[in-house]
């Protein structure tokens, strides 16, 4: 099996391909990474797990379960599900203009 940009090999199912590639480059690109794999292996600032966690909300938001989230991103379930109750709790609770902001955008590029 050929190897993901992501640096692993766990294919997805047809159904999520596309948008899961929409969700990623939206990300990539208000995030100003150089490249998807630059997201995944990035050091674990504020600023890269944040871009992480929209990642992964999205991709839940379609219907995609943890475990095919994990097995996609090289992250384990339960740090994918701590980081999408992390990102909800940030976007209500405080006042992080910024995630705010930068979540909208994303969500704009998607629809």
């Amino acid at each position: 099996m050929k190897t993901k940009t992501n640096g692993y090999t766990t294919k997805l199912p047809r159904a999520y391909t596309e948008r899961t590639k929409r969700i990623i480059n939206a990300v990539v690109e208000e995030y100003n990474f150089k490249n998807e794999r630059e997201m995944w292996k990035s050091p674990r600032t504020p600023h890269n797990c944040s871009a992480r966690w929209i990642v992964w909300h999205y991709m839940r938001e379609m219907g995609m379960p943890f475990e095919m989230i994990s097995g996609y991103t090289g992250h384990s379930h339960g740090t994918v599900m701590h980081g999408i109750d992390r990102l909800k709790s940030d976007l209500e609770l405080r006042s992080n203009g910024m995630l705010r902001t930068i979540y909208k955008n994303i969500k704009t590029a998607l629809t």
